[in-house]
């Protein structure tokens, strides 16, 4: 007798011959649907960068929501001497695509993965990321601004199936930008592919060619410095691999 749609949660509380006792606590929060939902699929895992007792670590949120709008993401620390996670999950918004993780040891060195969470529950957990070791001397700053998209365009025929992201920087960091990674975002769904990071070309308007599946992309990139990493620019149009 619910609405689908509509969010509860529970209490229960026993009965005998004596009367009723108290409520328990709240249960977790269920929406009922006519179609079945599921969890998110996971994030694609970006690239962490150390601070000083601190990393900013960045991901690609999943291409399936589960049928329910993501409501945030959860980060996971493993200290790579030992593999265990350490503290708790750390949470991130539901926009999130990058998080400053906090009270790190300077000289200890780090993995993050990341998963995704709606309404039935979260996702599996992303590859893991590089490996980071905060440190004292790390320059403390601001990360690039997101890269500016522009068109991409499909590779050409015969060879490879590839496709050509194009970008342009976007405002600059307190230090120089490093690297760009590429994202490819499949429009049939699925996981997304991303690329190593790239060093930055001495020409203004910067590109990149990947070798894809078959089938129709869009692409995003992020800019990365000493201090961190951007959010990520926004989708390019639609081109089909080649």
């Amino acid at each position: 007798g619910l609405t689908n749609g509509t969010a509860y949660m529970f209490r229960v509380q026993a009965t005998n011959a004596a009367g009723t006792g108290a409520f328990s606590g709240l249960s977790n929060t269920v929406t009922p649907a006519v179609v079945a939902l599921t969890v998110p699929g996971a994030p694609t895992i970006g690239t962490a960068t150390a601070g000083n007792t601190t990393a900013t670590v960045a991901w690609t949120p999943p291409a399936s929501d589960g049928g329910s709008p993501i409501t945030g993401f959860t980060v996971r620390v493993i200290d790579t001497a030992t593999g265990l996670q350490v503290g708790a999950l750390r949470p991130a918004a539901a926009g999130a695509t990058s998080l400053v993780v906090t009270a790190l040891t300077n000289g200890a060195t780090y993995r993050f993965r990341v998963r995704a969470v709606n309404v039935i529950g979260s996702s599996v957990l992303s590859a893991a990321s590089n490996t980071v070791t905060p440190t004292a001397g790390v320059v403390v700053g601001t990360a690039p601004g997101a890269p500016i998209i522009r068109n991409a365009v499909s590779g050409a025929v015969g060879g490879p199936i590839t496709a050509i992201a194009n970008w342009r920087p976007g405002t600059a960091g307190s230090t120089a930008t490093t690297g760009y990674v590429v994202t490819a975002i499949p429009a049939a769904g699925g996981a997304s592919i991303t690329s190593a990071v790239l060093t930055p070309g001495a020409a203004r308007n910067q590109s990149f060619e990947m070798t894809l599946p078959a089938g129709n992309y869009r692409f995003t990139v992020v800019a990365i410095n000493a201090t961190g990493t951007s959010v990520a620019s926004a989708q390019s149009n639609q081109v089909t691999a080649q």
